[in-house]
């Protein structure tokens, strides 16, 4: 395989890292350009299995982009998301050959909708990987782990961030999908009362009380920074996790009113997932932001099970305040 392939993703590119990856080594004379949103670009800088980044910003046109596209001259068009505009695209493209991701819709929305449980749905990284056997490309000798990187500069930073450091993320876009910060804070305390310094980012706070700093970062290469430095991440359902998981960070991963078995869930033997599994979840694919009951999905994970897990994966690690 020699010639150009576009990659189009634009939410949760983490998850699509592996498919790059598994092309380049496969294919080293390929050319790949990898399309997303200019917001999510960031993410993907420095990743060697890119050629070339091609961003598309809220207010640029479809239609302009490509007519520029065109003159690239694709081989193959791999489309990893599957709306309207990414289809438009395509067609205003015309690659020799398109390969696409299946949206798996209707499963989804039966694991949430009916509680459709008597399938778990594959890693979404895997479902990704899958498409490439139209390649010949055979996934299954491919790792479906998300890949991120830094430059040296940023690997510096995080060298002078210590070697004791916490994050915790409280944020998500979602409400229902946030643990609340109250317990976010309990936790905090648990651990800094045991050596560890621990950052806490919150929308709604910004000071620092001892070994806890609340603070807001919205640079994604400096939240990469903090987690590439953290000894533990925790999170809700957000893309922390998986900015943790690409770096083999040990963390613990929130859920409530999303499931696991969405496909969406990072794995591995050091990512702990907390899942209540209460009878009303899931009720979204998202999160929502209201909910009938109180969001007692998250009521069910309480403070102490998580402090517990926390201090489980840092003995695990070898690691001690």
């Amino acid at each position: 395989l020699v010639g150009s392939e576009m990659c189009i993703r634009d939410r949760d590119i983490i998850l699509t890292t592996p498919v790059v990856a598994a092309i380049k080594k496969v294919f080293p004379n390929s050319v790949i350009h990898y399309l997303t949103k200019s917001y999510y670009a960031p993410l993907l800088h420095h990743n060697p299995y890119i050629d070339k980044l091609i961003t598309l910003s809220s207010n640029d046109s479809l239609f302009k982009l490509a007519s520029k596209l065109q003159k690239e001259s694709y081989h193959y068009l791999i489309d990893l998301h599957h709306n309207i505009r990414s289809n438009l695209l395509r067609l205003l493209i015309h690659p020799e050959k398109v390969i696409t991701t299946p949206k798996r819709t209707i499963a989804r929305r039966l694991l949430v909708y009916l509680r459709w449980h008597s399938k778990k749905l594959e890693p979404v990284p895997e479902l990704h990987l899958s498409i490439l056997q139209e390649l010949g490309i055979q996934t299954g000798q491919h790792s479906i782990n998300p890949q991120l990187f830094l430059s040296k500069g940023e690997k510096r930073e995080a060298e002078k961030l210590g070697d004791n450091l916490i994050v915790m993320d409280s944020r998500s876009r979602w409400e229902n999908k946030k643990w609340g910060l109250d317990n976010y804070l309990e936790l905090a305390g648990k651990l800094a009362s045991k050596g560890y310094r621990v950052l806490l980012l919150s929308e709604k706070e910004k000071h620092t009380k001892g070994n806890i700093e609340i603070m807001d970062i919205a640079d994604w290469r400096k939240l990469m920074v903090y987690i590439y430095a953290s000894r533990l991440t925790v999170t809700n359902d957000t893309v922390s996790s998986h900015i943790a998981s690409a770096f083999q960070i040990p963390s613990i991963v929130i859920f409530g009113p999303t499931s696991p078995d969405l496909g969406f869930a990072p794995s591995g033997k050091n990512v702990y997932i907390k899942y209540s599994k209460v009878k009303c979840s899931p009720c979204s694919v998202h999160g929502g932001n209201f909910c009938l009951w109180g969001r007692r999905c998250m009521r069910g994970i309480s403070v102490r099970e998580v402090f517990e897990d926390a201090q489980r994966l840092l003995q695990q690690s070898g690691i001690s305040g």
